[in-house]
């Protein structure tokens, strides 16, 4: 990939921008976007890639934008969106772009595919733009959680900046619960609770189920999975990632950060161990 702007963007103010909030990950070169040559406009525009509807897009673009130009009066950021039935879909998407030469500058991606684009290399660890800006990060740092760096290394190198994290959630219909003659959870729920739970629900009839859940693997079965110790695949951790660690990052929430190392390594499945 060529690097450099028609209107340059300079790391520092770059860097800045993917501190602004987002999970971001940094296609190819952080320090030269929107290239000449190996796609991009060339033009001074950070093209980012986004998982959802462009008006939403157009939203976070509106948002952003403003901070943009504080730091660098002659850049400009385009926001497209891409539309998926789910994370999967969208990589997808993207790979095929970037195969066809149309390369973005930065991707708001989730942990499902941080570690598929850090594999074939097309994205630009943070390492020494985070070394180089920690007084910048003092903020971001202490409000982040070490394990949601953490989920965001590949190889002992930090290629995202995690803005938030999601769970799985459920829900329960109170007039059921009411109808059923049941009591409501509480905090000490347990699985055999949720057992007899769901045993009383379903004598309510009427085509009533006790419980049900989307056909996928997030947010159904495997909330069960890992609230009892399990996973799909064995479970390893990458060495390295002292660089952040043992940095000035969390001098001030140093909470949860022994034991860390460079970012989870997933190995064989464990179905038939």
């Amino acid at each position: 990939m060529a690097n450099g702007f028609s209107t340059p963007i300079d790391r520092r103010t770059l860097f800045k921008f993917g501190g602004a909030g987002l999970a971001l990950a940094g296609i190819g070169s952080l320090a030269a976007c929107s290239t000449t040559g190996g796609g991009g406009s060339g033009s001074g525009t950070v093209k980012m890639l986004y998982f959802g509807e462009q008006s939403a897009a157009t939203a976070l673009q509106k948002a952003i934008e403003p901070k943009i130009k504080q730091l660098d009066k002659k850049a400009s950021l385009q926001v497209t969106a891409i539309n998926g039935t789910d994370w999967n879909d969208f990589l997808a998407k993207v790979l095929t772009q970037i195969a066809s030469g149309d390369v973005p500058d930065i991707v708001s991606v989730a942990t499902e595919g941080q570690q598929l684009l850090a594999s074939k290399n097309l994205l630009t660890p943070l390492d020494d733009y985070v070394t180089k800006n920690l007084s910048d990060l003092h903020t971001y740092f202490t409000g982040a959680h070490p394990v949601l760096l953490e989920s965001t290394m590949y190889q002992g190198h930090l290629y995202m900046l995690p803005d938030s994290f999601n769970a799985g959630s459920m829900f329960y219909s109170t007039a059921l619960f009411d109808k059923a003659g049941l009591s409501r959870p509480t905090s000490k729920w347990s699985m055999d609770d949720f057992h007899s739970s769901a045993e009383g629900l379903a004598k309510v009839g009427g085509g009533t189920y006790a419980f049900d859940w989307v056909v996928r693997l997030w947010g159904s079965w495997t909330s069960f999975l890992y609230a009892n110790d399990g996973n799909l695949l064995e479970e390893g951790k990458y060495s390295g990632g002292d660089w952040l660690w043992k940095s000035k990052a969390f001098s001030d929430n140093p909470i949860g950060v022994s034991g860390r190392k460079g970012g989870w390594k997933w190995g064989d499945p464990t179905a038939n161990s």
